[in-house]
């Protein structure tokens, strides 16, 4: 990892931890904060961040039964059915004479 990285990821883990300490709950678990909100992060960071983020939350919601692998496979099938239907919709692009 980077060095940058590494001393970010720190400053996060110091600040919930003095978060968790101020409100008396030293167990729970608060989501991070970023230390530096103006700082733009990179296309690729926002997508892996957004693959485990929605990986962390199937993994959940397996687990605790809510849904089942089946019913996810389905939705996921549904929502690429839809998406290819909408491209090859776009693309029947009715031409006009002159």
């Amino acid at each position: 990892m980077p060095q940058n990285s590494t001393s970010q990821s720190k400053r996060l883990r110091l600040k919930c931890r003095k978060k968790r300490k101020r409100l008396g709950r030293s167990k729970e678990v608060f989501m991070a904060e970023r230390s530096n909100p103006q700082k733009a992060i990179s296309a690729e960071e926002a997508l892996k961040t957004e693959l485990i983020v929605n990986q962390a939350l199937i993994d959940i919601l397996i687990q605790k039964k809510i849904i089942s692998e089946k019913e996810l496979v389905a939705a996921i099938r549904k929502i690429k059915g839809d998406q290819n239907n909408k491209i090859n919709d776009s693309k029947n692009v009715v031409r006009l004479k002159n």
